[in-house]
């Protein structure tokens, strides 16, 4: 992953879909804040999916909302990088 900190994706297994995955970058697992903080962003995609069975909702107010839940700032991942 070169330009994005992690992923949420799902997956299609056979003719449905349901396979999900949070992938992280190499480049954060040695900062755990930053590492704790991606996964959590990532996490909150997948619970959006869970509750609703939509990708759609992007950085919206659904998905800020559930970043407050699992704990996470509801910020997009590329305002996480360290400048």
């Amino acid at each position: 992953m070169v330009r994005r900190l992690g992923t949420f994706t799902l997956r299609r297994e056979g003719a449905s879909w349901g396979g999900m995955e949070i992938a992280v970058s190499a480049r954060i697992l040695g900062d755990a804040g930053l590492f704790t903080d991606v996964i959590r962003h990532e996490y909150a995609h997948m619970l959006v999916y869970l509750r609703d069975g939509s990708v759609r909702h992007g950085h919206d107010r659904v998905w800020k909302a559930a970043c407050l839940e699992v704990g996470c700032e509801p910020m997009a991942t590329r305002k996480l990088l360290p400048r």
